[in-house]
């Protein structure tokens, strides 16, 4: 069985580095709430690093398989003709309009792993205080969809035209995903905008990555660990304080749970017997929560000695 002793293989050699990944973004984000705990097994951080690997894989692949990169292309996809090389720099600038609306659509379909769905396009209340675009660039969104899909479409006149008028076509695709980043800035939630942010740079650097490979410099030539470290300086803790705490639990999140504790005396902190939390960490000595009528980072030890019921469940944050 060749297939399945490589496949073990492969198993064995990404295990070690999506563990350090999720213990990085475990450490930090429960650093955020003041836990220091640093044991070295934790079946949680590889859930966490399964999870962010997750994150990274789905706009990577995608963005890679939409610039028709390392043999990855869809069956019957056209492509823009080029035409004079000089054509180049547009289409460059086509390709990243392109990416941000992928990233939109990616981020969109990510949102079923969120506790709590980010708020999207309602024109009824803007995202941020004293904002009075809500409605302008709602009708700007819907706009931009239309002329994404006129001009830069399968069908669209941008691939038909843009051999013959590159200028003109780049500044088309420029507007609209500039009428897009707007949109989503007005109309959506911080949380929405940075996972767009997210799918978007995660993408542009799997391009960038694709790019070395099929134009053959090859590993030895390539200072890949020089962009691998400064992958890892800014996803992971970008994952670890801005994602991570928003996703459930039931996918590897780190979304506190609700629960409610049954103590044998009083918490000193919290006050009284009964206690409603929310659990950031269990340990084989306690708990630490956080008290869910506000919004707290501040983490709360309460001893598992000190607990005779705890009761989990509840809508979370």
């Amino acid at each position: 069985m060749p297939s399945l002793e490589k496949a073990a293989k492969i198993s064995t050699y990404a295990i070690p580095p999506v563990y350090l990944c999720g213990f990085v973004v475990l450490s930090l984000y429960e650093g955020n709430f003041g836990i220091a705990d640093l044991s070295p097994v934790r079946v949680k951080a590889l859930a966490a690093g399964i999870l962010f690997v997750f994150f990274l894989a789905l706009p990577s692949v995608a963005a890679v398989r939409a610039f028709q990169l390392l043999g990855l292309k869809k069956p019957g996809s056209r492509t823009i003709e080029i035409g004079h090389d000089s054509n180049l720099p547009y289409f460059y600038v086509i390709k990243l309009a392109e990416l941000y609306m992928l990233s939109t659509f990616i981020s969109m379909g990510l949102l079923f792993v969120f506790v709590r769905p980010p708020r999207m396009w309602f024109p009824g209340s803007p995202a941020y205080e004293g904002s009075h675009f809500s409605l302008l660039s709602f009708s700007v969104g819907l706009i931009s969809l239309g002329m994404y899909s006129l001009m830069i479409g399968q069908q669209g006149s941008i691939r038909k035209a843009f051999a013959a008028k590159p200028k003109r076509c780049a500044s088309l695709a420029l507007l609209t995903s500039l009428l897009w980043i707007i949109w989503n800035f007005e109309m959506s939630d911080w949380l929405f905008f940075q996972l767009v942010g997210w799918c978007y740079l995660v993408g542009l650097a799997s391009i960038f990555a694709a790019r070395a490979v099929e134009k053959g410099r090859g590993l030895k030539s390539t200072d890949w660990e020089l962009g691998v470290l400064i992958a890892f300086a800014v996803f992971v803790p970008w994952f670890a304080t801005s994602l991570y705490g928003n996703i459930k639990p039931a996918f590897g999140g780190g979304n506190p749970v609700p629960a409610k504790l049954y103590l044998l005396q009083d918490n000193a902190v919290l006050g009284g017997k009964i206690l409603d939390v929310l659990v950031i960490e269990e340990t084989d000595h306690g708990y630490y929560v956080v008290s869910p009528i506000k919004d707290s980072k501040r983490a709360i030890f309460v001893p598992r000695s000190n607990v005779t019921t705890a009761e989990f469940g509840g809508s979370g944050k």
